[in-house]
């Protein structure tokens, strides 16, 4: 604290952005929300288990590719890759969000996606199933309950969503 009162003449911990921190409300994040609910519309539509043939990773220097040789990188494994990084890249970074903001986004993003398409799949004569893999493996049904009753609260109506997820 005295090294930020030194260099910057307040206590106040200094911001990314010039003008501060944003004034509207840290969770949820619009970020997390919007990756959270793309991911899963992808899941929805990808075999999420396939596993990525000849994977390439940027040489150090960042200017070539070279091959990857981690274990296997699957569709589901990097989408959820995906969504943390536009999350956590725009809003905790800069230090507008908490991480928790992010996690529970990504979740009210998805909780949001699987209502959308249950709904939509309700209109359809044919009968068919979907699994979609969670991002987030240590989800609770409580959780998505009281996202649900946050986005109830923010005007949105879900009332085919039943918590049902594989």
């Amino acid at each position: 604290m005295a090294n930020v009162f030194k260099l910057h003449g307040s206590y106040l911990l200094p911001q990314a952005f010039p003008e501060g921190s944003p004034t509207h409300p840290s969770y949820p994040t619009g970020h997390g929300t919007v990756g959270g609910a793309c991911i899963t519309v992808l899941k929805f539509f990808f075999d999420g288990s396939f596993v990525i043939p000849n994977p390439m990773m940027p040489t150090a220097g960042g200017t070539g590719l070279t091959p990857y040789t981690g274990g296997p990188l699957t569709v589901n494994g990097e989408l959820n890759k995906l969504g943390h990084n536009v999350t956590f890249g725009h809003g905790i970074h800069p230090g507008i969000h908490y991480r928790s903001d992010s996690d529970a986004s990504l979740i009210l993003g998805e909780a949001l996606a699987l209502s959308i398409l249950q709904d939509k799949a309700s209109s359809y004569n044919e009968r068919f199933t979907v699994n979609v893999r969670s991002s987030m493996a240590q989800r609770r049904r409580s959780q998505i309950s009281k996202l649900l009753g946050t986005l109830r609260g923010c005007g949105y109506l879900l009332s085919r969503y039943k918590g049902e997820l594989h």
